[in-house]
């Protein structure tokens, strides 16, 4: 299995960072995505636990499920398809 952890300090309330992340709509604001949608909405929030993303990025076209959501603190998925 394949893991990244990534770590960085932004100077900004954590509920509006989360919200950030979390959130597919913003991922096009990101250098390097072309475009997000939202394939899947989750069960008990649109972007939470069992949605399904789809990032399309750098000619890579990814598809990541939500398998922990915990908001302010936790969010994780993992890539359920990639073309």
């Amino acid at each position: 299995m394949f893991s990244i952890h990534v770590e960085r300090i932004i100077d900004k309330p954590i509920d509006f960072v989360f919200a950030k992340l979390s959130d597919h709509a913003n991922y096009a604001q990101f250098k390097g995505v072309e475009a997000s949608n939202l394939a899947v909405e989750g069960k008990l929030a649109k972007n939470g636990l069992g949605a399904v993303r789809e990032i399309i990025a750098g000619g890579a076209n990814l598809h990541e499920e939500i398998v922990a959501y915990d908001p302010p603190y936790k969010l994780g998925y993992k890539v359920v398809k990639s073309l």
